[in-house]
């Protein structure tokens, strides 16, 4: 259980951070759909002849100042609340302040890099070059350069963390751990590195990841041998076992995005 202290500063900061927080940082729902030139829905149904106009690019550096713009608030917000970081006497409530800090130094990190490749976007959309791929000089396509605006550029890791958990679960119903991570882990860790996710956070999840899935019914192995060894049928025992798999979700869930959960014991030992 996290000290008093550390709980206040922690309520207070989310409070302080949601009354602060800019119209960039508002869902894409609260946002116009379109603003003085075109929507996203009429871009997607321009003809291929249009393809980069100017009204076009004009879509795109829009989209990318406001991304710009996010970013730099966002950086403002970190500086000011690293300044107003102060030393606690109760270890647990200094570590989990630490653990919080260092979290969000990674996020702001990772911004840092997108705003370069922000800065190379806009450069090439006043070259002309925007939109075609510097190799060959295809057209990449609206579709993809709409996901690369939205998703391509985002910081946030929790596509990231949902995708191991839809990849490893299953994948620990039919296989072993061992196989399944020497299969994967070595393409899931160098993207983890670019999100900023910690490597002790993310094995954790891996690891609980497969642990769900070797017991999840149908499939799961384990589930079939604690079946057999019980002497009972696979749809009795799934039908009694659907409720705890629920709450074993729910506890991966808890693992995957509240990173504090694995974390807080290594920062206590400064590990």
């Amino acid at each position: 259980m996290f000290g008093g202290k550390a709980v206040k500063k922690l309520v207070g900061k989310a409070v302080k951070q949601a009354e602060e927080k800019p119209a960039a940082e508002r869902p894409a729902a609260e946002k116009p759909a379109k603003k003085n030139g075109l929507s996203e829905a009429e871009l997607l149904r321009a003809p291929a002849s249009q393809y980069m106009s100017p009204e076009q690019l004009a879509f795109f550096r829009e989209r990318l100042l406001e991304t710009q713009k996010e970013l730099l608030e966002k950086a403002d917000l970190t500086s000011e609340h690293l300044r107003e970081h102060e030393l606690e006497a109760d270890p647990t409530d200094q570590a989990t302040i630490e653990e919080e800090y260092a979290l969000e130094l990674r996020a702001r990190d990772r911004e840092r890099k997108l705003l370069k490749k922000i800065d190379e976007a806009l450069r090439r959309i006043e070259e002309g070059s925007y939109g075609y791929c510097e190799e060959t000089g295809d057209p990449i396509g609206i579709p993809r350069l709409i996901a690369g605006v939205l998703l391509g550029l985002s910081s946030d890791p929790t596509l990231v963390l949902l995708v191991t958990i839809v990849v490893f679960v299953p994948l620990g119903a039919i296989l072993e751990g061992i196989p399944a991570m020497i299969i994967l882990v070595p393409v899931f860790f160098p993207i983890i590195a670019r999100f900023g996710i910690d490597p002790l956070h993310y094995g954790t999840l891996v690891v609980a990841a497969l642990g769900l899935g070797l017991f999840i019914p149908p499939f799961g192995v384990g589930f079939f041998i604690a079946c057999a060894l019980g002497r009972t049928s696979v749809e009795g025992a799934a039908r009694a076992y659907v409720p705890y798999v629920l709450v074993l979700l729910a506890g991966l869930l808890l693992v995957a995005f509240v990173p504090w959960i694995t974390l807080i014991v290594p920062r206590l030992m400064n590990l």
